[in-house]
């Protein structure tokens, strides 16, 4: 049974593979939302910096997790959260290359995800 303090702990390695899928010029941002039935992960990154810090070109990615899922990952054997990360991040990146080499407006550099069940259950 998961208690109190493993939930928090499975949403910091979320947030952790977030902040370690792409290359980034400065340290990357990675914040989360519970919304009750959904949890928000949302990633930002620095593409191109500059001496001001205003000018510099920055990513986002958005993750949406129901709260199923959630409660499914939280619930899994660290193998299977491991291999479910992989999973995921492997999904993101592509989602990422895809969705920003469609865009016509490249300094449009934000991607939107919903989680599918499918990833948590190897089906992916």
């Amino acid at each position: 049974m998961i208690t109190d303090i493993d939930v928090p702990q499975r949403i910091e390695e979320l947030e952790m593979l977030l902040a370690g899928l792409f290359d980034a010029a400065k340290r990357p941002t990675v914040s989360s939302v519970d919304e009750e039935e959904r949890r928000y992960f949302q990633l930002s990154w620095v593409t191109a910096s500059s001496a001001d810090t205003s000018l510099d070109s920055r990513c986002a990615l958005t993750v949406c997790f129901t709260r199923d899922q959630i409660d499914a990952y939280s619930h899994m054997p660290t193998n299977a959260r491991d291999a479910f990360r992989a999973r995921l991040g492997h999904d993101l990146i592509g989602r990422f290359n895809t969705t920003h080499a469609e865009k016509v407006d490249c300094s449009d550099c934000s991607v939107e995800y919903q989680v599918r069940d499918a990833l948590l259950t190897k089906r992916a």
